[in-house]
Formats: C-alpha cells, structure tokens, sequence
C-alpha cells in the first residue's frame, strides 16, 4: 500500500484551500503552521473515543486510503490561519464528508480478521 508523509498531506491541504500552487513550495512559517495544525488534528482523531487513526503518529508515513480524508479534515483547520473565513460553510461540509469517510475506513475489518457476532 502507498504512504505519505506530513510535508504532502501538508502541500495537499495548502492546495485545497489554493494557498499554493501544485509547482510552488509553502513558504518555511506556513509549513510550521500547517504541519502544527495537522499534529494536532492527528492527535485529536488518534486520542478521540472513536480512535480514527490507526498509524502511528509518530511515523511520517500515511497510508493512501487516508490522505484524502485527512485533507479535507484539515483545511478547515488552516483556512482561519490564512484569513479564508469566506469558504467555511463549503469547507466544513468537506470536513464532514472526511470525517464519513475516516468511520468507514475504521467500520472496515482486517482482511482475515475473525467477524464478531453480536447478540441481542
């Protein structure tokens, strides 16, 4: 399976919000505040009753099913940063469809896993 790192998923969520462009590199004080804001919003989904990361944190790889979902989680995050309070309402339904999407990649079991049964 493909991974990412932080400094992709950081460039894909500048490019979502087009603070920068797909040939541009982010200046160093927008990395280090993109690359806080994703920390933290890692750590909340990790540390969330729902535990919706399940890599580590502390690795700079990201699995591919979940680059999408993380990016569109994070730009709302950033966009306030960058004085983009006009594309809120658009960016918090992508958010929420990010959140949708991280519930099913947890709801799906491991391949080979033993399926629990549930009685009621």
């Amino acid at each position: 399976m493909a991974t990412y790192t932080r400094a992709e998923l950081r460039n894909a969520v500048m490019q979502e919000l087009a603070i920068l462009d797909a040939n541009a590199a982010p200046s160093a004080e927008d990395s280090v505040l993109v690359l806080a804001k994703i920390q933290q919003v890692l750590e909340g989904l990790a540390d969330a009753s729902e535990a919706l990361i399940p890599f580590d944190l502390d690795a700079d790889a990201i699995p591919a099913p979940y680059m999408i979902p993380l990016t569109r989680i994070v730009a709302p995050t950033v966009a306030l940063a960058f004085g983009l309070s006009d594309k809120m309402k658009m960016l918090q339904g992508l958010e929420a469809l990010g959140m949708r999407q991280l519930r099913r990649l947890k709801s799906r079991p491991y391949f080979g896993a033993v399926a629990q049964a549930s009685y009621y």
